[in-house]
Formats: structure tokens, C-alpha cells, sequence
């Protein structure tokens, strides 16, 4: 994605604040995240951000019971705001804290840029959460590794 626009949208979409675990009230569940990332809450939708400005994590809700329902709705949400997504890796689920876990991730264009996304949705609590991360994804993979294993039931 161009940095210029990711970091526009971010500028206005985040209010810098910092935390150690978040939680997400609609879903029931909470996440970690490093103490230098901001986030914002503004309903369901749950915005965080990569200190450097160059990673967005969008966490939202989905009512999806399956997971072919899911990646349906998540094409369907890709498409508004990614040209051309394109899945590379989808895997089997996995669980992680007594949750499963569905990890896809892919490709695709943002205003003339190629960007990279990933994409995990979690279920297994009062609703399903999707935790969707744009922009320099190889730099930050290990931290967003972390905090999607870290996804629980709040306590």
C-alpha cells in the first residue's frame, strides 16, 4: 500500500493510546498488543496501529457460521477496498487458547500499489472476530503472529 495513504488513513482513523491487552466487547474476546501500537475502538470495528505507520490491523465482527460463509463475506469485503484480492495461502483451522483459528493470506492493490494482507478469524466465543493486517506484512509477521495466538476469551 502507498505509506502516504495508509498513513493518512491511520492519522485519521487512530488516537494514539497505549495498552497491553485490548478487549473486544462484542465478540467476547481480548488481544495483546506492544505497548507502542495505538488503537481505536468505534463500535465493533477496533483499529490498531504499528508504531512506524506502516501496519494497520482491522478488527471486526462477522454473525459468518461457517467458514465458507466467512470467506464469502471477506471476499465480498475485500473487494470494496482491494483491487483485485487474491488468496495465496489459506489454511486448515487450528486452535489456539480453545478457539479456532482460520489464517488466509493474499494479495492485491490499493490505489496503483501491490499490497500484502492477512487475514484470521476467530471463533469459538459470543461472535466471530476478524483480525485483518494491511501493509508491510513480512516486517511485522512475527509480532502479528503474537498477537493472533494471543486472542482469548476475555476474562
Amino acid at each position: 500500500m502507498n505509506k502516504t495513504c495508509l498513513t493518512v488513513l491511520i492519522l485519521l482513523l487512530v488516537v494514539p493510546v497505549s495498552a497491553d491487552w485490548l478487549t473486544h466487547e462484542s465478540t467476547g474476546l481480548e488481544l495483546w498488543i506492544p505497548d507502542d501500537w495505538d488503537y481505536e475502538y468505534d463500535g465493533d470495528l477496533l483499529l490498531i496501529q504499528e508504531s512506524d505507520q506502516d501496519l494497520l490491523l482491522v478488527v471486526l465482527v462477522s454473525d459468518a457460521g461457517t467458514i465458507e460463509a466467512f470467506t464469502d463475506e471477506m471476499v465480498s469485503l475485500l473487494e470494496r477496498y482491494v483491487a483485485n484480492p487474491e488468496v495465496t495461502e489459506r489454511a486448515e483451522a487450528i486452535e489456539v487458547n480453545g478457539l479456532a483459528h482460520y489464517y488466509m493470506e493474499g494479495t492485491g492493490e490499493f490505489e496503483g500499489e501491490a499490497i500484502d494482507w492477512d487475514l484470521t478469524f476467530v471463533v469459538g466465543a459470543r461472535k466471530g472476530m476478524v483480525l485483518i493486517g494491511v501493509g508491510d506484512i513480512e516486517t511485522h509477521q512475527e509480532t502479528l503472529d503474537r498477537i493472533y495466538n494471543s486472542v482469548r476469551l476475555s476474562e
